[in-house]
């Protein structure tokens, strides 16, 4: 699917990679839907290949909501492998056409309530040039997200896992699997996924971690730490 500009998405308040993933997300989910129902039929195969579910529940007297995203992607396995193992460049799109963008409400609110970005509250950076659909978009960013995130960690802790290679007919598949905090009183009073969630490293610093700044992930990606409190 067709990628909107990082300038329109800059203007959506797409600011952090928990926003990134959430917008890629419902726009996916949407876009194949309507696809799927356009068609008026049962030929086409993703209309559920990403999955949004938004759960609640009671943790020490609080209210707290998770949103779970579960997305699998085709993408052509030898062009994955000659490449060495880059699934990004093999990585097919649900569709080619236009996506609909979801947009949402204001998340100023948000911001006023001191939101900060992943790395660090200035924003995303550029996309890289190969970064040309909405579907290698949401990987990367999911990606990039996994790659901020410190290890060791639990695996039942970790809030973002990318999973590639997995040969299945007809295509290899790409899985994806995504749970991010959510703000729920935030998400009553705006009614936008987007505007109400929060930084992984909420739930990191349940467990004494951090995340990597951008600047880190570029410059040491493979690199474990953890931060004792």
């Amino acid at each position: 699917m067709d990628l909107i500009s990082k300038t329109d998405r800059d203007d959506l308040e797409i600011n952090s990679w928990e926003r990134a993933i959430i917008w890629g997300a419902l726009t996916l989910r949407a876009s194949n839907v309507n696809y799927a129902d356009n068609l008026g039929d049962d030929s086409y195969p993703y209309k559920n290949a990403v999955r949004i579910a938004l759960s609640r529940s009671i943790v020490d007297g609080a209210l707290t909501a998770n949103l779970k995203i579960e997305a699998t992607f085709p993408y052509h396995s030898v062009d994955a492998l000659s490449s060495g193992g880059d699934f990004l460049l093999g990585l097919m799109q649900f569709y080619d056409g236009t996506a609909e963008a979801y947009i949402g409400n204001a998340c100023s609110f948000i911001a006023s309530q001191g939101y900060k970005t992943m790395d660090g509250g200035s924003g995303l950076p550029d996309d890289p040039p190969y970064i040309d659909t909405l579907e290698s978009y949401f990987c990367w960013c999911c990606w990039q997200a996994e790659l901020s995130l410190l290890s060791p960690l639990p695996s039942k802790l970790l809030p973002i896992t990318v999973d590639f290679f997995e040969e299945t007919r007809p295509n290899a598949t790409l899985k994806i699997v995504a749970n991010i905090p959510i703000d729920y009183e935030a998400f009553r009073e705006s009614e936008n996924l987007i505007c109400s969630c929060l930084p992984f490293s909420t739930q990191l610093s349940l467990a004494g971690l951090r995340a990597f700044s951008w600047d880190e992930i570029t410059k040491k990606p493979c690199y474990l730490e953890q931060i004792h409190s």
